[in-house]
């Protein structure tokens, strides 16, 4: 082989590993941006005043629309360190009825575009922080996909009963909390 071949061979790999890794930027750029909370917070149905739910905010912070929301909520024993066994589901609905969420930019804007901030709830529990032993934690996962690419993006958080708060989320993109009034009661403790 001669000088000229061995650098054409070697310039034709390094453009495809760079061209590789290009790609793979871009679509790391086209997965859908959700932020989920990491605090769960208990708090009284919104019309249904006297039930008791567990809210898990979520929100969109990129700036395309994501559809097809997938969540489940289970409650795990961590028996090793990459070990765990499912003890039961919670029951699970959206505090809405669309599964999909805005683009960032449509927030405040509810007459004209989806809002990028959606509420899951956790049905049917009354007193689930004193449910949970100390090796037991509840893992919420979420599947998005972009609404543009179709890029999917799987993503889990786990919280255990110092992670339940009483209180509301504040609106907005944030995941700031309404402390817990006394006078406004949810429920016994």
């Amino acid at each position: 082989m001669e000088l000229k071949e061995i650098a054409n061979l070697l310039l034709g790999f390094f453009l495809g590993v760079f061209g590789s890794w290009l790609f793979w930027k871009y679509l790391l750029f086209l997965q859908p941006r959700v932020k989920i909370s990491r605090i769960l917070l208990k708090g009284s149905h919104h019309i249904r005043t006297n039930e008791i739910v567990y809210r898990i905010k979520i929100y969109n912070s990129g700036r395309r629309q994501v559809v097809d929301l997938v969540a489940s909520a289970t409650v795990v024993r961590v028996k090793e360190k990459n070990r765990y066994i499912t003890l039961r589901e919670l029951k699970l609905s959206f505090d809405g009825q669309i599964p999909s969420l805005g683009a960032v930019q449509d927030f405040g804007n509810p007459l004209h575009a989806i809002s990028p901030v959606f509420h899951f709830q956790i049905l049917d529990e009354i007193n689930l922080e004193g449910q949970l032993a100390d090796d037991e934690w509840i893992f919420f996962t979420l599947s998005a996909r972009d609404a543009l690419s179709g890029t999917d993006k799987v993503q889990r958080v786990a919280f255990n009963r110092d992670n339940i708060k009483k209180g509301k989320f504040l609106y907005g993109l944030t995941f700031d909390i309404a402390e817990h009034r006394a006078n406004n009661s949810v429920g016994a403790d």
